[in-house]
Order: structure tokens, then sequence, then C-alpha cells
């Protein structure tokens, strides 16, 4: 997907490609103007600023936001093991798996698995109870941390033996310490010609899969208010309200949705329709995300409900 999204900004299209360039870690940005200053000394000025700098965002301090969060129930952990190895070895291939598998997920602790890289790694999150020694000012957001195999494994010390055997031989570079905290939704995503996306603007718990998912509908929603349909690329100003006001509504309502299915897995898409299942039971049915929502939206709609007629 990494690849795909670069491609898709960076190569042929409609309008000028984008320039990727790296190590301009982003030090402030003035708002009226639109201008970038980065880290290296080098300062940019553009008609559209677009934080996408993650859940440790720099645009977002920039902006005057702070997050309220909490530590999840949960922490987690990401492992990878190579499908030729699992084959090597004679373990339990399940590379050619079609859909997302769970153990548990009743509680907090689930294990899910999806095969990726078309079948070429079997990738699994290992969701446990958040350790109770582990204070919150100590911890830091994310995922980009080491682990071992030790660590795996240990809070499933009666795990069954297949899956066992496959985390035993996790990639050691691919086992990484997922630390998840819980956001509230922050209070406003823009000012003047700066905005956030993605997980700058509304992080969020993996168990709806959707934290990738929304990133791109902002960026899809930034692409349809300031492509040819409109004219807000004369009012820089108005377009980022108008995304404001379509894009945050949806995120927050998922990264909402998100939060209670780390602990209700009935919460989560595709669950939270099965109201007959023996497991169901939603906090408030006025409010639970459904599959239908996520997968029957329509985007170009939405906006041009809410597309100021002048702009049009």
């Amino acid at each position: 997907m990494h690849a795909m999204l670069m491609e898709s900004a960076t190569g042929p299209g409609v309008g000028e490609p984008a320039l990727l360039k790296r190590y301009h870690g982003c030090d402030s940005v003035d708002h009226a103007t639109g201008t970038v200053s980065f880290q290296n000394g080098m300062t940019v000025k553009h008609d559209l600023v677009i934080g996408a700098d993650g859940v440790g965002s720099s645009v977002r301090r920039a902006l005057g936001i702070y997050p309220q969060r909490r530590r999840a129930t949960s922490t987690c952990y990401h492992c990878v093991v190579q499908t030729a190895d699992v084959r090597r070895l004679g373990l339990a291939d399940m590379s050619q798996n079609d859909a997302l598998e769970y153990w548990g997920g009743q509680g907090l602790e689930k294990i899910v698995f999806a095969p990726c890289r078309e079948g070429e790694i079997h990738s699994f999150y290992i969701f446990f109870p958040t350790p109770t020694n582990e204070k919150e000012e100590q911890i830091e957001e994310g995922w980009d941390f080491a682990g071992d195999r030790r660590q795996l494994l240990a809070p499933f010390p009666t795990l069954d033996p297949a899956l066992h055997a496959l985390f035993s031989h996790a990639d050691p570079v691919d086992i990484r310490p997922w630390r998840l905290f819980v956001h509230e939704p922050y209070p406003y995503w823009i000012r003047g010609r700066t905005c956030i996306i993605g997980d700058a603007a509304h992080p969020m718990l993996p168990d709806q899969s959707q934290g990738a998912c929304q990133a791109i509908e902002d960026a899809a929603a930034l692409g349809i208010i300031f492509g040819r349909s409109y004219l807000y690329t004369n009012d820089i100003r108005s377009g980022l309200r108008l995304y404001e006001k379509v894009r945050k509504p949806r995120a927050s309502k998922v990264q909402a949705a998100s939060a209670r299915a780390r602990e209700n897995i009935s919460e989560r898409i595709g669950f939270s329709s099965q109201k007959d299942g023996r497991w169901y039971a939603v906090a408030d049915e006025d409010q639970k995300l459904t599959i239908e929502e996520i997968n029957e939206y329509n985007m170009h709609q939405h906006i041009r409900n809410q597309a100021v007629l002048e702009y049009s």
C-alpha cells in the first residue's frame, strides 16, 4: 500500500506530481501565510499546508492542539512470520486464507491474523491487558519500538501449541510493541491555510481496522474539495472549513467506535449488525458503527450537500 500511495502522489495523473523530500522535520508553521520552517533550516511557502505527520504530529502542536488522552486497557504486539519459514518448518500455514481470523475477542485478550503481501507473510496482532506496572507518563505512544519473542509469548502461557510454534519463529526484526492510547476528539483540525489529517487529526485504536481507511478518506475529501468540481482553490480557508465540517464528525464517530470495540467485539463493524448473535451487546444502538455506513458511504454526495453554492 505504501508503494501504491506514493505512486499515486508522485506518478503520472491529473495535475502536477508531488515531489517527495526526506529529512524535513517540521519546526514551525505560519498558518496565515502557509510558510513552513523545517529543522534542517529550509523554509517553504504554499497555498495549503497539510499535516499528515502521524500521532506525534508537529503540525498539530503548531495548531495549538494538545491531546487529551488516556492509556488503553490493552496493549499489543505485532509480529510477522515469513510464509516460506512456515512451510519449511512444517507449521500451520494460513497464508491462503481470505479473511481476518480471530482467537478470543470477548475480552481484552485477542489475537488477529491476516495473510499479507499476497500470502508472503503471516501477520499477527496480539492484544492483552496493559501491564499494571507501566506508568502512563513513562510510556511513549506509537509502534516504532523493538520487542522480542520472549515478550511476545509472555502474556499467553497457555497459548494453543500451533500458534505458539508460529510465534516462536516470528522474525525478530518485525516484533513490535504497539502502545495504545485513547484520544478524545480534538476541538478543531484547521487554522488559516493549515489542516491535519489521519493520525495527526484522529488517532484511533485499531479495533475497527479503520485508521488508514479514515486517513485516505481525509485525503480524498481534500482532493474533491480542491479539485475541478469546485472553486475552493480561490478561497483556501473556506475549503478547509468544508473539509472539517465533512470529515470531523465521521472520523470522530469511527474513533469512538474503535475505542468501544477494544473491549467489546460486538461494537466492531460486521459484528455490530449481528443482532441475533449469542454475544451481541452494543452500548447504544444509535451510536454504533455499522459496516453499511463504512462501505456504502458516498463522499462526493456528502461534500455536494455541504458545499456552499458560490463555490460549486
